[in-house]
Formats: structure tokens, sequence, C-alpha cells
């Protein structure tokens, strides 16, 4: 497609032509997305657990290297603080000026009772991840800035703009 400007100075002719670039073709600044992506970390479980991951659990939290299905199971119990937490220590800097895109393949369990998945970028104290908390699918912005960790910004999909993923929406999708 071609964005044609004539003259460089002055009003535009009736006849230009005039695209306006929105979503995955723009960046967080609204500039055009031109250059090829460049991959910051990679991570693939497919002949063993990838060792760039931590894994933790406490009460009976189990996390399983699938090697069929080349993934990691995770599993927790019904019991109170039964958790897993599969973790990367790498960190990954804002840069002043660039944008920054995340992509995340991943499959949770279905929503249940006191059951909290989680997945993004994020530590205990910032960061931004997508979850789904018994059964309230939401996005959540962490901050520490006021000195403790808090949840400054939660999302509910009841809550979405434009496309509520339940269905209802332009995508005809459902989480």
């Amino acid at each position: 497609m071609t964005i044609t400007v004539y003259p460089p100075y002055g009003s535009m002719p009736t006849n230009a032509l005039y695209t306006q670039y929105t979503g995955m073709q723009t960046d967080a600044f609204g500039r055009l997305r031109i250059s090829q992506p460049y991959t910051l970390f990679d991570s693939q479980n497919r002949y063993q657990a990838d060792p760039a991951f931590s894994q933790s659990t406490s009460t009976g939290g189990t996390a399983t290297f699938v090697q069929d299905r080349a993934c990691i199971d995770m599993a927790t119990t019904t019991s109170s603080g039964s958790a897993v937490v599969l973790q990367t220590r790498r960190v990954f800097s804002y840069q002043p000026g660039k944008s920054f895109l995340f992509l995340a393949t991943f499959v949770m369990n279905e929503p249940k009772a006191n059951l909290r998945q989680r997945v993004g970028l994020f530590s205990v104290n910032d960061g931004v991840f997508f979850q789904v908390n018994d059964s309230t699918k939401s996005f959540v912005i962490r901050s520490s800035t006021s000195g403790s960790p808090s949840d400054t910004r939660t999302v509910n999909q009841a809550d979405w703009n434009q496309d509520r993923l339940d269905g209802t929406g332009p995508s005809g999708l459902t989480l």
C-alpha cells in the first residue's frame, strides 16, 4: 500500500490516498511497524523442561515435564496455599522510545473456585498479566511505585472494550 502526500507542504489534493493504520499495525507510540521483529527471549520445552525457568511449588503443587506433549503440566491440590510458579529470572527492561510486543501461548485449566491462573510479564512487585481468578477473566497491571506492590488496575472481561471475547463481539470468539 502506498501513501502519497503531494505537495510535501500545503493541502492534500482531493484525489490523494490517505490510509490510517491502527491496532497491531502501529506500535505503542502510534508509529507504523515497519521493522522486522527481534526476539529477546524464546522458550520451548521440546526435549526437557527449559532450564531458563525456575520452578517453585508449595503445599502439594507439582510441575512435571510431559515429553510427548513438550510441555510442563502444573497441578495444585485443594489445600489452601497449594501453588506452582514457573518463571524466568530474565528481566526485560523497558527501553525509552521503543515499543515492546509480548506474545505467549498457553493453555489454562477450566475455571474453578479458589483457582487463580496467570500468564504475562510480572513479578511479585510489578508487571502486566492475564489471569483467570475463580471464573473471572481479567487483565491486571501491578505496580510497587507506592512502596508496596498492588494490582493498581484490573480490567475484568465484562469491561473490555470492542470485543469481550465472550462470543458477542465482532470476532465471535469465546475465551
